[in-house]
């Protein structure tokens, strides 16, 4: 009897130290995917949100461990709602998400932090972000523990050899500086309706276009056309990579893209295609961003160049 509390005591104290979902809820109907998604609070990661498979262990079996993707919000700011339609798409298809901001559901008022702003000014309605790029991609080598914890949700579930970095405007900026970070796990980075504008202006997150010479995987820019503010950053980012593959892609939906249509709008499949082939070498859908003609994506225009 002694023998048998012991163990439970021990395996309580395994379980309270590793990750166990602390609050979640279906966005929209959990996504068009076959692995309906959540978003989810984990302990241990109180400063971010997750959106992955309700039932990890089934998609796991179907598809082994799930790609990880790490997300930075728009403005920089310090929570992914806006986003939670194009992510929880996303993760509804495989995927286990890490956006940046804690918890926090759809209507529910929060006083918003920031970090950047698009004119590159600090603002003094816009507190300094707490939560910077580094502080991301720290959260990779916290996942990658939890998946090695017999006790924690993500046991066995995250492949954290095998990361996408992405982010809109802001967010795709701390991708950049993720993805030239010398870190070869970050297989792919996605920056959505951004780029490089001047030399230094990430603040203390510091890269340039000079830095983009160390991508560390291939490159898609999703960018919303000669309106968004980011077009002209993303296409002079596009001319002088010449060490990934990189494709700039646009549509006319300017800066704010479709995130918050139904599942995330055409930013979210096109976001699909390139993951599935990046990450999980589905090679079904590069044709549409080598210039193959897509009734899918018609309303789309793909440069590439170093494939």
């Amino acid at each position: 009897m002694k023998r048998l509390l012991a163990l439970i005591v021990s395996l309580l104290a395994v379980c309270s130290l590793s990750a166990q979902t602390l609050r979640q809820m279906t966005i929209e109907d959990g996504g068009t995917g076959p692995y309906k998604a959540v978003m989810t609070s984990e302990s241990g990661f109180e400063n971010y949100t997750f959106y992955r498979p309700a039932y990890m262990a089934a998609a796991v079996e179907k598809e082994g461990k799930l790609p990880v993707l790490l997300f930075g919000n728009g403005g920089c700011a310090n929570t992914s709602i806006g986003f939670e339609n194009y992510l929880t798409e996303i993760a509804s298809h495989g995927y286990i998400v890490i956006a940046v901001g804690p918890y926090q559901e759809p209507g529910q008022k929060v006083e918003q932090e920031w970090f950047w702003s698009p004119e590159g000014e600090d603002k003094p309605d816009m507190p300094v972000q707490k939560v910077a790029a580094l502080d991301l991609h720290a959260q990779l080598d916290k996942l990658a523990a939890e998946s090695k914890k017999s006790g924690s949700i993500f046991f066995g579930k995250a492949d954290t050899d095998n990361v996408c970095a992405l982010g809109q405007s802001c967010g795709g900026s701390q991708a950049l500086v993720i993805g030239t970070a010398g870190d070869e796990r970050i297989r792919t980075i996605i920056p959505l309706n951004s780029g490089c504008t001047r030399p230094g202006d990430f603040l203390s997150d510091v890269v340039n276009k000079d830095d983009l010479v160390r991508l560390s995987g291939p490159i898609a820019y999703l960018i919303g056309g000669p309106t968004d503010i980011a077009y002209k950053n993303a296409e002079s980012d596009y001319a002088v990579i010449t060490t990934q593959p990189v494709v700039f892609a646009n549509t006319d939906l300017g800066h704010g893209g479709s995130y918050t249509q139904p599942h995330g709008g055409t930013f979210a499949e096109l976001t699909l295609l390139w993951l599935d082939w990046q990450l999980k070498g589905n090679t079904s859908g590069k044709g549409v961003f080598l210039g193959e003609p897509s009734a899918q994506f018609a309303d789309w225009t793909f440069q590439y160049k170093n494939f």
